[in-house]
């Protein structure tokens, strides 16, 4: 977006770029995802030349106020009251986390705030209200106890927040139900680096034939426990869980119980160095949330140019375009499930034709320098001042 002032003969100037100095409030979550989108945000606005930080929860209370990233963007550690990330206790110290926020801004504000989870946009509408630095707003499907759930928390974002950002349409009508008109709503999913996920190089080892990676969090824990329950039908396959956690001593039993123990890999944390090789190395990745605010998984899969089958939830049902880049399965149907892995496992070419177009909806969709420029636009909008443009910014 490109913003033009009169000149004095009427002709159009443009006005000069302006580096845009955003505030990234991402408070306690219990959701990895939203981090690891957070920090993609950050990295992709500084590509871009603008000058993010992020304000991230202190879990540690002996680490410094504040670091400055690899990439060079800086995070400043905000004390929530709790080491611990989500805790009842943090909406308690509410007050103090804005006062500590309103601190820091009061010298040098931002040009715009980008709260990330409803904990986090309270800070921050609070805070704003003697710079009036405009606020945009995600919730990402918050899952905040009460009184954050609150009719009262939703009616006061949705009347001092500038604008609101989702990653897919799905958000929207629970948006517009708040009050929020859909003209203050904008979609832009989620970015992911396709120069680290991309289908050539290092492929991990297999311990079967055929491989199945799939995601465990709080969202998928059913969903992951259906696809093993269907494993016994898929001959000669494995099935590689990423993350698991809290959830991993069920696994382990349920899948004792099915017989399938020794086909069933919990990966726990895979770096996201490594994760391409895995990806790279599976025939097909299964994702299926109940939710999907991030779709993080399935993205750099698409990136990698492996196929994806998923619920037709959140950012699934965007980035999985039925038959081309992917297939959806109802949720809570395995005989529906079997009958499509077995197939796609069974069809070579049917897989390379949808890796292909995974590849290409990710690299026209989902780049993290598109998710940089999308949202510049909206940051530059609010905030009323021309877009800087890098040459970083064409992908």
């Amino acid at each position: 977006m490109n913003y033009l002032d009169e000149g004095v003969a009427g002709m159009p100037e443009r006005s000069p770029a302006h580096v845009l100095k955003i505030a990234l409030v991402d408070l306690p979550t219990r959701s990895s995802e939203q981090r690891a989108h957070v920090t993609e945000l950050a990295v992709a606005l500084s590509r871009h030349s603008h000058e993010p930080t992020v304000f991230r929860h202190k879990s540690d209370p002996a680490a410094p106020e504040r670091v400055i990233a690899r990439e060079g963007y800086e995070v400043v550690f905000v004390p929530t009251g709790t080491p611990q990330p989500r805790d009842d206790d943090a909406e308690r110290h509410l007050g103090e986390i804005a006062e500590f926020l309103a601190g820091r801004w009061r010298s040098s504000p931002p040009d715009v705030v980008h709260s990330h989870g409803k904990l986090a946009g309270l800070a921050a509408v609070t805070s704003v209200d003697r710079t009036r630095t405009p606020v945009v707003h995600s919730g990402h499907g918050d899952d905040s106890p009460e009184p954050l759930r609150s009719g009262d928390a939703a009616r006061l974002l949705a009347r001092e927040v500038a604008r609101f950002v989702t990653t897919s349409a799905a958000e929207v009508p629970e948006l517009t139900r708040t009050g929020v008109h859909r003209a203050r709503i904008s979609i832009v999913p989620g970015g992911v680096d396709l120069d680290l996920f991309h289908p050539d190089g290092a492929v991990a080892r297999k311990r079967h034939a055929r491989r199945i990676v799939t995601v465990a969090n709080a969202e998928s824990s059913r969903g992951v426990a259906e696809l093993v329950s269907v494993l016994p039908l898929l001959d000669d396959t494995e099935v590689v869980v990423v993350g698991a956690g809290a959830e991993a001593r069920e696994l382990r039993s349920f899948a004792r119980h099915a017989g399938v123990a020794q086909r069933v890999v919990l990966a726990g944390r895979v770096p996201r160095s490594a994760r391409p090789a895995l990806l790279r190395s599976a025939d097909v990745v299964v994702c299926l949330p109940e939710t999907a605010p991030f779709g993080r998984i399935a993205l750099e899969a698409m990136a990698c140019g492996t196929p994806v089958v998923a619920t037709e939830v959140g950012v699934l049902a965007d980035a999985v375009v039925r038959g081309v880049s992917g297939l959806h399965v109802p949720a809570g149907n395995p005989r529906a499930l079997t009958r499509t892995l077995t197939r796609l496992l069974d069809e070579v070419s049917a897989r390379e034709q949808l890796g292909i177009a995974a590849r290409d909806r990710a690299t026209a969709r989902y780049s993290r320098d598109r998710l940089a420029r999308e949202l510049t636009s909206v940051y530059a909008r609010v905030a009323d001042v021309p877009v800087a443009v890098s040459p970083q910014a064409v992908s």
